[in-house]
Parts: structure tokens; C-alpha cells; sequence
């Protein structure tokens, strides 16, 4: 498997992820955090 495809599902996977985490809590700060904390989980998931 190609290193960028992996990459690519690491991020996938950890965006949907996030995304269900924020609906299914659906607090205003859950929102506000979810957006900043999600591009800092992706780099580390990759690096």
C-alpha cells in the first residue's frame, strides 16, 4: 500500500471520527474545539 493512500485514510477515518464525536455530543464547546483539535490530531496520526 502506497504511503500517501495510507496517510490518506488515517485522515479520513480520524475526520469522520471527529465529526461523529461532535454530533453526538452536540455541545457548543465540543463545535468550537473539534475544528482546531482535528488538524493537530491528523498531523500526529501521520508524523
Amino acid at each position: 500500500m502506497p504511503k500517501c493512500l495510507m496517510y490518506l485514510i488515517v485522515f479520513l477515518i480520524g475526520f469522520i471520527c471527529t465529526l461523529f464525536v461532535c454530533l453526538y455530543f452536540q455541545s457548543e464547546t465540543v463545535f468550537q474545539i473539534c475544528p482546531t483539535n482535528l488538524s493537530t490530531y491528523s498531523l500526529q496520526a501521520i508524523l
